[in-house]
């Protein structure tokens, strides 16, 4: 877990509410180094970043957006938690609306980042069964195409058309 937090006392605790349930987790000071550390990531390298709004530098939505623009895919889709003392309805849209995909509520409740990093869980097996699944999909339909160009019931001038279109049908079905 990647924590981006600015104040001493807010990192300490966070980490350790984290430690008490091994997991590991790392620090950003604001939110540029945050976006520095995320731009080079591979895969598992963090599996989640808390991040705080109100930061020096770059603040917490800055850093969000950057985040999603960057060209790393670990980086621009990793979920990122808000944690800001303002919960208000309209700050949480904020958040959302920045590419945040939930808020906790300053000062910290473990249970309630337990629940955000289930929900992310659950989230994220859910989209590896779509994608299992389209992965199904796809074999099966270039096998038909295979098959059919065999036979002669379709010509290979087509199989061009097929695969672009099957191409940006995963790559919509993967943005979902």
């Amino acid at each position: 877990v990647l924590v981006a937090e600015d104040m001493d006392v807010n990192w300490e605790i966070i980490h350790t509410l984290l430690e008490m349930y091994g997991i590991n987790s790392e620090r950003a000071e604001n939110g540029k180094i945050a976006v520095e550390k995320l731009s080079n990531i591979g895969p598992a390298q963090y599996d989640v970043v808390f991040m705080d709004i109100q930061m020096p530098q770059m603040n917490g939505l800055e850093a969000t957006r950057n985040i999603r623009k960057l060209p790393n895919p670990y980086a621009a889709g990793i979920p990122i938690i808000a944690m800001t003392a303002d919960a208000f309805s309209e700050n949480v849209t904020e958040c959302l609306e920045a590419g945040m995909n939930g808020h906790i509520a300053k000062p910290i409740d473990i249970k309630l980042v337990i629940k955000e990093l289930r929900k992310i869980q659950d989230e994220f097996l859910e989209k590896s069964k779509t994608i299992d699944c389209l992965q199904k999909i796809a074999s099966n339909i270039i096998k038909d195409i295979e098959y059919s160009i065999k036979k002669g019931v379709i010509t290979t001038r087509y199989t061009r058309v097929f695969d672009d279109a099957f191409k940006n049908s995963i790559d919509i079905a993967c943005d979902i």
